[in-house]
């Protein structure tokens, strides 16, 4: 499984119906899930290499 298809499967999970992620004061899909976890990625390698 590719990076962007483990990101998809668990965004998909995450935002399934009675899941604590729907309690955030904005509507939270899928496609909003992947790229913030796009984005912690290169948060994480860009902090590892000032390390």
């Amino acid at each position: 499984m590719s990076d962007e298809a483990a990101r998809e499967t668990v965004a998909k999970r995450a935002c399934r119906a009675g899941e604590i992620i729907h309690n955030e004061p904005y509507p939270v899909d899928a496609p909003l899930v992947v790229a913030a976890l796009k984005a912690m990625d290169r948060y994480g390698a860009e902090f590892d290499h000032q390390v």
